[in-house]
């Protein structure tokens, strides 16, 4: 497991309005192009068991990154969709915040 506060560098896209015909398997072969997928996760609603159109992909480098960023655009399935470097920080600077508090002092106040 990581240190607290170390950051771990993340090679990622954040992968929009995606055909519901969209799977992983799709994904994987349109990113290839670019660069070694480490991950591909796609989002599928627990009810209705379809695809939110949204998806990460993961590359082995930035490099992968970087190239998927150069080309304009993208389409996948026919359609055109919409990919931008994922914000890690975001995330990161939230499970920090959440550090300050400990669960020890929680239950003292009960």
């Amino acid at each position: 497991m990581a240190a607290r506060g170390a950051i771990r560098k993340v090679h990622e896209i954040f992968v929009s309005r995606l055909p519901w015909t969209a799977g992983t398997t799709e994904l994987r072969d349109y990113f290839a192009q670019f660069g070694t997928i480490r991950t591909c996760r796609l989002n599928y609603d627990q009810k209705t068991g379809f695809s939110k159109g949204f998806a990460f992909v993961a590359f082995q480098s930035e490099d992968g990154v970087e190239k998927v960023l150069q080309q304009d655009q993208h389409v996948i399935d026919g359609q055109k969709v919409g990919v931008q470097r994922r914000q890690v920080e975001a995330a990161v600077s939230r499970l920090q915040i959440s550090d300050v508090f400990s669960l020890d002092n929680d239950a003292d106040a009960v």
